[in-house]
């Protein structure tokens, strides 16, 4: 089927190992020779193609068009190519073709298309990671060891100290004691522009500065400015330059030793704001770091940008945790996993934020079947071993701290965060944390957003409640039961169907002396994130439902999200209503 729709689209077979289809398309006023090969039934993977010939009138440098000719033509994300009808899929490849002909051809689209591909056609020379968005960077080059125990050589820009033993701790990498802050981190405000009749990528210095000259001019005088500071100590200045929409690039280049002396009479000083250097005496640097005899090497570097800003912001919908003061109280099957997930959000990292864990049990052998910590955490606090596990895998250091239990007796200590994460399972704990609350609210003092989770109907539910003093308290969950003895208490949000669904359910395991509920840690995953999304959503313009509910059981009631309001008869928040 496949075959016949190409023939019908004028497609003619290629006989050789492997069979493949030789056609035309005309796109934009120019005729694409194509061959497709490498074509699977099933559609697992995309069929590849590639350009016969570049039409003559398509010169220089063309988007989504590989040094082979091949095409890069469809990214499969969102994308369903259905095995059971192979015609209309065939059809769908074709149009995707079609339509990555147009841009090739077309010079308006070709600049949008090359920087989000930009990275495709800078051709770099050495991997590296970015762990810094500062203006200025310290280099150090490591060796990695991988799991296959084979050695390779990388370079990381850091802030240096802390983060940079932070970094080659992480990559189980040895250095050799040497870093040098030889590396300026510039911004571009807009996106590279590739000159597609010009040679690229830049193949030295010359090349780079005058390409930036052309298309960004301030770009230019701030990469000169910052060489001419780097090159008069360090004879091997690298330049990163971080936009918006590509990510970063940089270059490293070795000047020859006379470079020292010959820009030593420049003196950058600051007036008003502004650099004093006249545009002939930027121009005179210009000719100097240009010059055939400057530079005695050139590499343009892969910059892979592991920053806060680009970890923990990228995959959000919302503002990060980054520079929130947050309480997980609770380290167990959910806290765990929670914890984790907080920090990939962002928490404990920037100036002012700080992820506190408080927790005094141990991890037992029963705990390794459903929690973040594995055996070589065994009778570790829970709470402290949790801090060690992420701590080891952050791309950056976290400001992370942990504590054993927090009593009753220490409550008032929550006024200190900005969000406070209740993830014990312990109802009468969580009514103390909620009355507490209240008392701060009465006194007018600093209250912290309350984020309480947990494993309900004995597995088969995950609930929390968020607590930000515009609707209902934790103790509003609970309603009186009238049909029971006075202070009889039932679910707000029944959870069972049927008093006989609850008890078949209500069933709880015993083993030497300590009793457990049994369920799988996919559960404990469910809640945790959902206390992501929500610990997110709290410091949003949008907070969403503040009581969210998801069952894992057909028994179980699918209870709707909803902003429950306050109970006017609630014995913890009714003294906040008037």
């Amino acid at each position: 089927m496949i075959a016949q729709t190409l023939a019908q689209e004028g497609f003619k077979i290629v006989s050789g190992i492997q069979p493949a289809f030789e056609g035309m398309i005309r796109e934009g006023g120019y005729d694409f020779e194509i061959i497709i090969r490498d074509i699977n039934p099933s559609f697992e993977s995309l069929p590849n193609v590639y350009l016969k010939e570049i039409p003559d009138k398509l010169t220089g440098l063309l988007p989504h068009v590989e040094r082979n000719h091949k095409l890069c033509y469809l990214d499969t994300l969102g994308v369903f190519l259905d095995p059971f009808y192979p015609q209309r899929t065939t059809y769908v490849i074709l149009d995707a073709i079609r339509n990555t002909l147009k841009k090739v051809s077309d010079p308006e689209q070709n600049q949008t298309d090359f920087a989000g591909e930009f990275h495709s056609y800078w051709h770099a020379d050495t991997k590296c990671f970015l762990t810094t968005n500062e203006p200025k960077a310290e280099s150090c080059i490591y060796e990695h060891k991988g799991l296959n125990g084979k050695p390779t050589k990388e370079i990381v820009f850091t802030s240096g100290g802390e983060q940079r033993d932070h970094w080659c701790e992480l990559r189980n990498a040895q250095y050799d004691g040497f870093a040098f802050n030889d590396t300026a981190i510039i911004e571009m405000d807009d996106n590279p522009f590739i000159e597609v009749e010009k040679l690229w990528p830049p193949q030295n210095i010359s090349d780079l500065l005058n390409w930036l000259k052309r298309v960004h001019p301030r770009v230019e005088r701030k990469a000169l400015l910052a060489l001419l500071g780097i090159a008069k100590e360090y004879s091997a200045p690298k330049l990163i330059f971080q936009t918006q929409f590509g990510g970063p690039f940089g270059v490293s280049v070795k000047f020859s030793p006379s470079i020292k002396t010959m820009l030593g009479r420049y003196r950058v000083n600051k007036r008003k704001g502004k650099k004093s250097l006249s545009p002939k005496q930027m121009s005179t640097i210009r000719k100097i770091l240009c010059a055939p005899t400057s530079s005695q090497s050139f590499f343009r570097l892969e910059i892979n940008d592991v920053s806060e800003r680009f970890v923990y912001e990228r995959n959000l919908k919302t503002p990060s945790l980054k520079n929130r003061h947050i309480a997980i109280i609770g380290c167990g099957t959910v806290g765990g996993f929670a914890a984790s997930l907080l920090q990939k959000a962002g928490a404990g990292t920037g100036n002012k934020g700080q992820l506190d864990l408080y927790d005094d049990d141990i991890l037992k052998p029963g705990n390794l079947g459903r929690h973040l910590l594995g055996a070589n955490y065994l009778y570790e606090s829970k709470s402290d071993a949790t801090r060690d596990l992420i701590l080891q895998n952050t791309s950056t250091p976290v400001n992370i701290q942990s504590y054993s239990k927090l009593s009753s007796a220490q409550l008032n200590i929550i006024k200190e965060y900005d969000l406070v994460i209740d993830l014990t399972g312990n109802e009468c704990f969580s009514n103390l944390l909620a009355n507490k609350l209240v008392e701060l609210r009465l006194g007018r003092k600093t209250a912290p957003k309350l984020l309480y989770a947990w494993i309900d109907a004995n597995g088969y539910a995950s609930r929390a409640l968020l607590d930000d003093g515009s609707g209902a308290c934790y103790r509003c969950l609970k309603i009186p039961d009238e049909s029971r003895e006075s202070g009889a208490l039932k679910e707000r949000y029944p959870l069972f169907s049927s008093h006989k669904v609850e008890e078949e359910l209500s069933v709880i395991a015993h083993r030497c002396g300590e009793s457990y509920i049994p369920f799988s840690a996919g559960i404990s995953n469910a809640a945790a994130g959902m206390v992501q999304q929500m610990a997110l959503e709290s410091f949003s313009d949008n907070p969403g439902f503040r009581f969210r509910h998801e069952s894992h059981s057909k028994k179980i009631n699918k209870t709707q999200d909803s902003n429950p309001t306050r109970i006017k008869s609630c014995p913890c928040c009714s003294r906040l209503q008037t």
